[in-house]
């Protein structure tokens, strides 16, 4: 289909009430470079550098990207990054099931503070030094805080809801 009813199918079939705006997003930008990724060029005969890219030429439709979107927004089961990491996994697995594919790749969003709060606590135990610090010295304390939050991601292997992580380190540090 075209863009146009790509994006048409994409708000039809999505649960989301703003679709629309994350639908256009998802299409223009990472559908549209992946589309353009995987293109046959049988000869370049254009002098331009910009070819002209087809939503024709996506394995992925409306239905399963309204799936994906209804994942972000909706359930809050994925982030952006991984709605873009399921969406290259869309166009490679065709017809497949956006809920499926993350199922099978544990691709889920942890967003139970009570695990956040776990894992964070381990990152502060590994890195005494670090959450001293933090409490010592206020200048340093955003750089500790993105230090420990990047700690924290890489445990979850990227999975960790972020606003949410960065409420239980705050919390997990403050209670020192």
């Amino acid at each position: 289909p075209s863009a146009s009813k790509l994006l048409e199918e994409t708000i039809g079939s999505s649960k989301s009430m703003d679709a629309a705006s994350a639908a256009a997003n998802l299409i223009c930008n990472e559908l549209t470079a992946l589309v353009k990724e995987h293109a046959v060029v049988v000869e370049d005969t254009s002098d331009e550098e910009d070819d002209y890219v087809s939503m024709e030429d996506s394995p992925v439709s409306g239905k399963q990207l309204g799936e994906l979107i209804d994942m972000l927004q909706v359930a809050e089961t994925i982030s952006m990054t991984m709605a873009k990491k399921l969406l290259a996994m869309l166009f490679k697995h065709k017809g497949a099931s956006p809920k499926e594919l993350a199922g099978e790749n544990n691709i889920k969003l942890i967003s139970d503070m009570t695990e956040l709060t776990s894992i964070c606590q381990t990152v502060v135990d590994e890195h005494p030094k670090q959450a001293a610090e933090f409490k010592q010295d206020s200048k340093t304390a955003a750089k500790i805080m993105k230090l420990l939050i990047g700690k924290a991601m890489k445990a979850t292997k990227g999975n960790a809801h972020p606003e949410r992580l960065r409420d239980a380190l705050e919390d997990v540090l403050n209670s020192r």
